[in-house]
C-alpha cells in the first residue's frame, strides 16, 4: 500500500506528504489548515521512502512554518513523520527538528522534537512536552535509513507515548502543558542534515496497530520482496504414465505436422540465422578488439573475464539517484559489459569526506546488487552486493552476464556513470 494511502486511511487533521519538487509551499492534502511555507534550499531534492517519490532536505537555513492552527486547549493527539538522518556523531547534544507552538520561541509552549547523535551510527529522536523528554533510545539499525517516528498524547492522563517504526519505546506523564494559542503553528528548523517526508497530525490517540499500518510500509529493497529469496512456484502434478507407441495415429497426422515442419525450415530458420549473425558479429568484434589475445587465451575466458586493458568506457554517460534497477545497454542487456564507473556530480551539503588520494565519503555513497537468473526456474537471485564510499571509481563485478543491477544512491547525491566493456 502506498504510504499516503496508509496515512489518509487513519483520518489525520492535517497531512503534508511533501511531494513538491519546486516552489515555496507545502500542500495539506486534507485541506483543513492550508499550505505551509518552505524557505531555503532542498524542497523536492531528497529521495522519498518509496520508489519515484520525493522529500524535503533539511539543513541549516531551511525552515518550514505552517499556518496558525487555531488551537486553544490541549486534547488527544498523535503526530507522525518519516525521517532519515546520518547519525554520524554530528550532534552531541539535542538539536531541534520540528515542533508545534511559537516557532520564534520553541521552548515557550507546545512540543518540540529533537535529534541527537553523539557517536557514529548511534543516536535518538525525542519529543519534549511541558519540559518532559520522551526519547526513542537508540535508533534501530540501519540508523541512516528511513524511520517512522510517532508520538501520542492522552489528555485524560497527560501521558506522552513514543513509537519508532511501529515499536513502542516509552511512555511518560507530562503533567498539564501550557495552554496553546490560536496563532501557534507547526514548524521545522534543523541545523543538522536530514530528509523529511509524510508529516501528519491526528486528533486522536492512535493505537499501536494503527501506527503499524503505516510503519509496515517500510520494505526491504526492492520493495515488497526480500532480496535473495527465489520466487516460490506453484506445485503441479506431473503425469508419469508411459506413452504407448501409436504409429497409426502419427501417420494419420502427417498432413497436419508436415506443413508446420516445412514452415519452420523455410521461414523461421532463416530469421533465426539473421539473429545468430548479429550475435556472431558482436562476439567477433569483441575478439578482434582483443588484438591477438585469442592466440593465448581460451575463448570462453576471453569473453567472460577479458583483460581490462582491452575494454573501454561507453561514449554516452547516464545518471543515477535514489533507488532503481538497470538491465544493461543494447539489445543483449549486459553482454559485453563488465563494470560501471561513476562520479558524484551533485553532493548534498554537509557530507563529510576523508583525506586521501581518492575522494571517500564517511558514509556509504552507493550500493550495487547484481541479480542473476537461476538456470532451471529463471527466478532471479542476488549474487553480488557491494557498498562503496569512494568517488571517481570503477567497479567490475565478478560473474559474467548478470540479468539486472539494483542500485541505491545515498539521499541527495546524483552520480554520473559510464559502462565499462567491449565498446
Amino acid at each position: 500500500m502506498p504510504i499516503q494511502s496508509a496515512i489518509t486511511a487513519l483520518n489525520p487533521r492535517w497531512y503534508y506528504p511533501m511531494q513538491e519538487t519546486s516552489g515555496t509551499t507545502l500542500t495539506d492534502v486534507m485541506g483543513n489548515v492550508g499550505a505551509a511555507t518552505w524557505s531555503g534550499d532542498g524542497l523536492g531534492v531528497g529521495t522519498g521512502p518509496e520508489l519515484n517519490t520525493h522529500a524535503g532536505r533539511l539543513y541549516s537555513t531551511t525552515t518550514v512554518v505552517g499556518p496558525g492552527l487555531g488551537l486553544t486547549s490541549w486534547g488527544d493527539f498523535s503526530f507522525m513523520a518519516w525521517l532519515t538522518a546520518p547519525f554520524n556523531a554530528n550532534s552531541t547534544s539535542a538539536t531541534n527538528v520540528m515542533g508545534l507552538g511559537d516557532h520564534n520561541n520553541p521552548t515557550l509552549r507546545g512540543w518540540r522534537m529533537t535529534y541527537t547523535s553523539a557517536s557514529n551510527l548511534a543516536g535518538n529522536y525525542a519529543m519534549i512536552l511541558n519540559g518532559i523528554n520522551v526519547s526513542s533510545g537508540s535508533v534501530p539499525y540501519p540508523q541512516g535509513l528511513w524511520h517512522v517516528v510517532t508520538w501520542t498524547y492522552a489528555n485524560a492522563t497527560h501521558s506522552l507515548t513514543g513509537y519508532i517504526d511501529g515499536n513502542l519505546f516509552g511512555t511518560s506523564g507530562v503533567g498539564t502543558p501550557t495552554i496553546l494559542q490560536t496563532s501557534d503553528q507547526w514548524w521545522v528548523s534543523m541545523l543538522q542534515p536530514a530528509v523529511l517526508a509524510h508529516v501528519a497530525w491526528f486528533p486522536t490517540v492512535l493505537t499501536q496497530t494503527q501506527i503499524q499500518t503505516v510503519s509496515n510500509q517500510i520494505h526491504v529493497w526492492p520493495y515488497g520482496d526480500p532480496i535473495n529469496v527465489p520466487v516460490a512456484s506453484t506445485p503441479v502434478t506431473v503425469d508419469l504414465t508411459p506413452v504407448t507407441d501409436d504409429t497409426a495415429t502419427i501417420l494419420a497426422n502427417q498432413a497436419v505436422f508436415m506443413p508446420q515442419i516445412t514452415n519452420i525450415v523455410t521461414t523461421l530458420l532463416p530469421n533465426l540465422q539473421t539473429a545468430v549473425n548479429g550475435i556472431t558479429g558482436f562476439v567477433t568484434n569483441a575478439l578482434q578488439t582483443a588484438a591477438g589475445a585469442v592466440l593465448t587465451t581460451p575463448v570462453g575466458t576471453l569473453i567472460s573475464h577479458p583483460d581490462p586493458n582491452i575494454l573501454s568506457f561507453s561514449a554516452t554517460p547516464f545518471t543515477l539517484s535514489g533507488r532503481g534497477a538497470l538491465t544493461g545497454s543494447g539489445p543483449f542487456g549486459f553482454a559485453g559489459i563488465y563494470g560501471i564507473a561513476w562520479q558524484a556530480t551533485r553532493v548534498p551539503p554537509g557530507e563529510g569526506q576523508q583525506d586521501g588520494a581518492v575522494i571517500e565519503y564517511q558514509d556509504r555513497l552507493v550500493q550495487f546488487c547484481m541479480g542473476y537468473l537461476e538456470r532451471t526456474t529463471s527466478s532471479m537471485y542476488i549474487g553480488e552486493i557491494e557498498d562503496f564510499n569512494q568517488d571517481n571509481y570503477l567497479w567490475m563485478w565478478n560473474r559474467y552476464l548478470p540479468h539486472e543491477m539494483l542500485y541505491d544512491v545515498a539521499p541527495g547525491f546524483v552520480l554520473t556513470c559510464w559502462w565499462f566493456g567491449a565498446f
